[in-house]
């Protein structure tokens, strides 16, 4: 996701006056959205995550996606088309695409290398079904490019905010699209086990500009639009998709530890965040140090108007207003590049507890390193003790609506707390390298970073993890 839920750090999150904020009694989880919960078209199923299940398909194995999109910010309106390089997995005669409600017109399919010819489709349900004449032999590559248009809206679902395409002001936008809205606004396999390289490119009105993805390639205006292309080479889970456009002033933060910073802020205002992304250099350092080498090419925050909250997308992190003044939410989404984003979910019910519960236990760290050992089990001991309040989730298995729970994050991070605890430093930060590094660019689960523990401590550490993971009392823990 990633809505961060900073208890005890900052106030709750919110996007809009009419969203909810994270509690204890499910983080402001709705229901799940339309395209999740209705059955698909065709004979397409999903990848089978049992909390999107029509979501995704194994039928197929993205590996590129190449967006050009335009904005109409007046009506609000988006035109696209979208160049989907992909492989089969098996003999297919349908190539099954998650999709939201943007009107499609066309579709053409390029197979093996030969010129792209018109396919049939059928869309409803969250679905694009794309027919295959004849029938694609397993391991076939098939080039997908889909054309289409509308108005695009944000969906709610599990998360505590609107996600998809949202709107930041008048002529912005951001597209915070975890877990489940990256296919509400381009065609996709939208689940992360499922990664892939992008290129995004975005034509909007001159005087706007878009902030995607990976690296910058150009930026140019003619006749009054101005295009910018971005191209993010490391494979990306389809949620992580970043499109941010607005007045942007561009500020480059130098390097830290050989990684470029750039950041994109509200036109005139970047004085107002230098509190909290002034942090960020010495930051990416610190991570550095503990996690191994940053995992893509640069880095750097993107500030758009309207709301307080954060979520990281790949190789940037995106905040809504005050929310980048804040270190403790810029530190948590900078460590996502490394868990969460280069290392990503397999299974969001199982695995999504160390995802958001490493953002929280950095927190923690990153108030050890500005206030001395008093302020890390200081956190921790705040987040032990509001959980013996509450009650208690079984966060190694969460229900759907309660993904983006406060419970979850800080029921995590007392999982990292302990075992570090356990192990000290030298082998818990070891082990965490190993996670990082073994994994890097793909997915994960719980096993795989138990694994990573047990390899480096020699002996299994689950007896120390598991007690915090299960429903009921919080084992003892020392501060």
């Amino acid at each position: 996701m990633k809505r961060r839920f900073v208890a005890a750090v900052a106030a709750a999150l919110t996007l809009a006056p009419a969203c909810s904020s994270g509690s204890s009694d499910g983080g402001g989880g709705g229901p799940t959205s339309v395209e999740a919960a209705t059955t698909p078209v065709g004979s397409a199923e999903g990848i089978g995550d049992d909390t999107f299940p029509a979501l995704g398909s194994d039928d197929i194995d993205v590996t590129h996606y190449d967006l050009d999109l335009t904005w109409d910010p007046g009506p609000g309106a988006l035109s696209a088309e979208v160049a989907i390089d992909l492989t089969t997995r098996g003999a297919i005669a349908e190539i099954p695409l998650d999709f939201g409600d943007l009107t499609v017109s066309d579709v053409t399919l390029a197979v093996a290398g030969d010129a792209p010819a018109p396919a049939e489709f059928e869309q409803g349900a969250g679905k694009l079904v794309v027919t295959a004449e004849p029938t694609l032999a397993e391991g076939t590559e098939v080039v997908v490019t889909v054309t289409y248009a509308g108005n695009p809206s944000p969906v709610t679902s599990v998360a505590p905010i609107p996600i998809g395409w949202v709107r930041t002001d008048d002529d912005g936008v951001a597209t915070p699209s975890e877990p489940d809205a990256a296919h509400t606004w381009f065609p996709c396999n939208d689940h992360p086990t499922d990664k892939a390289t992008f290129r995004t490119t975005v034509h909007a009105p001159e005087g706007l500009t878009a902030v995607a993805n990976g690296v910058r390639e150009s930026t140019t205006t003619d006749a009054g639009t101005t295009t910018s292309s971005w191209s993010m080479d490391a494979p990306m889970a389809p949620y992580l998709a970043l499109v941010a456009i607005d007045a942007f002033d561009e500020q480059d933060d130098g390097t830290a530890a050989g990684v470029p910073l750039r950041n994109y802020l509200p036109a005139g205002q970047g004085g107002n965040f230098a509190g909290g992304l002034g942090s960020q250099p010495t930051m990416v350092e610190y991570m550095v140090d503990r996690l191994g080498p940053y995992p893509f090419t640069e880095y750097g925050a993107v500030v758009v108007t309207g709301g307080n909250t954060a979520l990281e997308t790949q190789g940037r992190s995106v905040f809504f207003g005050p929310a980048a003044r804040d270190r403790a939410t810029v530190m948590h989404e900078l460590a996502h590049q490394w868990i969460g984003d280069s290392v990503s979910v397999t299974s969001w019910r199982r695995d999504i507890w160390w995802v958001e519960g490493f953002g929280r236990f950095s927190e923690w760290l990153w108030a050890e390193r500005a206030e001395g050992p008093g302020g890390y089990a200081g956190r921790a001991e705040l987040a032990y003790q509001g959980l013996q309040f509450d009650e208690r989730l079984a966060i190694g298995e969460v229900a759907p609506a309660e993904l983006f729970d406060s419970r979850v994050y800080d029921g995590g991070a007392l999982v990292f707390y302990a075992l570090r605890a356990e192990l000290g430093d030298e082998q818990f930060f070891a082990a965490m390298r190993l996670f990082a590094e073994r994994h890097r660019h793909g997915n994960a689960t719980t096993d795989d970073l138990f694994a990573a523990f047990a390899e480096v401590a020699g002996r299994d550490v689950r007896p120390v993890a598991e007690p915090f993971l299960a429903a009921g009392p919080l084992p003892p823990l020392e501060f």
